[in-house]
């Protein structure tokens, strides 16, 4: 009787891409980005009409509009700081120069928030190794 190799085949690339998914995911999930801005980006809020709390926007909506504008906003955005922190922890980070006393009380809070996502990346990844025992 012949061996049937094609469900072999797929099995395997099922595996494989599996595999590369679950690569990607840790990669991702150990790659750390803290971007901290000041500035204005009051000109980019568009109230949901829906929104039935008046003060309440989407600030992940405002990003979005950012990334999208292509020069073309009228949102004032200035970079405080910026860190990268690769799955080998190779580390870039970048401060403005001639910080303000207020940039530097926004710059303490962008160390804080790398602080805790670390901190919770390292109990999720110790909670993932408890699980798989």
């Amino acid at each position: 009787m012949p061996v049937d190799t094609t469900k072999a085949t797929s099995l395997r690339d099922k595996f494989e891409k599996i595999g590369e998914q679950i690569r990607e995911a840790v990669v991702d999930f150990s790659t750390l980005e803290v971007t901290t801005l000041t500035g204005d980006v009051t000109q980019i809020i568009k109230p949901d009409p829906t929104d039935t709390k008046k003060n309440k926007f989407d600030f992940k909506s405002v990003v979005t509009e950012l990334k999208n504008t292509s020069g073309t906003t009228k949102a004032k955005i200035h970079l405080v700081a910026h860190t990268h922190i690769d799955f080998d922890h190779d580390t870039v980070n970048f401060v403005k120069a001639d910080i303000t006393n207020d940039e530097r009380n926004l710059f303490i809070l962008h160390q804080a928030a790398i602080d805790s996502a670390q901190i919770a990346r390292k109990s999720f990844l110790n909670f993932l190794k408890e699980v798989i025992r």
